[in-house]
């Protein structure tokens, strides 16, 4: 899904200072009004998370838990020397972690639409669940629900910083990091392809789910689903054009 929500009075201050808890809580609570997920949302707390976790979203209590020095912190020190507008970066790093999360609730909020990505999203958190913390920063990006969240973070970002906020050297940065996002967890063995949701069946599951050849090859790789190599060199020669038509870049 792609969004394409934002309140007008953050225009202001997403350049002018950092984000608080107050605007991280309106930010939230706006969007998944938006997307009209309301329901699968009890609260958002602020605390600090173990392991490197900056939020996180607990399906069974529907509480977002934000850690925003961490969010903060992490973002002023990937803030390049010649990122002219320091506050907008850490803003939209801000964004980009509540949107990951705001992500993982409309998953779960559409979890009974019975279709092919939907159940392969319930076997992604059912395994999950069980896994120890070790496998699953391991197996992260194998995941089809984290690719959707990262990835549809990155489509939100760059259609902030392209159509709303007109910020063309940021949005050539994030622009970058979504490319490389699309193609992490590919590899080629032995001349054959193996996509991120071939390692978790291998690792996890020998669960077949129903044929997604219908889906494009953008599609295909935000969901980490098998592609050919010929497919796969030709979103790696045509990178640009595929995203920007895809996600309507213009």
């Amino acid at each position: 899904m792609k969004y394409n929500y934002f309140d007008p009075k953050f225009i202001d201050k997403i350049y002018e200072s950092e984000f608080d808890k107050n605007d991280v809580l309106n930010f939230i609570k706006g969007f998944v009004k938006y997307l009209k997920i309301d329901d699968y949302l009890s609260d958002v707390v602020f605390k600090y998370l173990k392991k490197g976790n900056l939020a996180i979203y607990n399906r069974k209590t529907k509480v977002v838990s934000v850690s925003l020095d961490a969010i903060i912190d992490d973002a002023k020190a990937l803030c390049e020397e010649n990122v002219p507008d320091k506050i907008l970066f850490i803003n939209i790093m801000i964004i980009l972690t509540l949107v990951h999360e705001i992500t993982h609730i409309n998953q779960v909020a559409h979890m009974k639409d019975n279709n092919p990505i939907s159940m392969i999203l319930k076997r992604d958190f059912t395994l999950i669940d069980i896994l120890t913390p070790e496998e699953y920063e391991y197996y992260y990006v194998y995941f089809t629900c984290e690719r959707d969240a990262i990835i549809t973070s990155l489509e939100y970002v760059l259609y902030l910083l392209k159509n709303i906020l007109k910020q063309e050297k940021m949005f050539n940065y994030f622009f970058e990091i979504l490319a490389d996002n699309l193609t992490n967890g590919y590899e080629i063995k032995r001349k054959k392809e193996i996509s991120p949701i071939q390692v978790i069946n291998k690792r996890f599951s020998k669960k077949t789910f129903p044929s997604l050849t219908y889906l494009d090859i953008y599609d295909s790789l935000k969901y980490g689903l098998p592609l050919s190599k010929d497919k796969l060199d030709n979103f790696t020669e045509n990178k640009k054009l595929i995203i920007i038509q895809k996600i309507n870049l213009h």
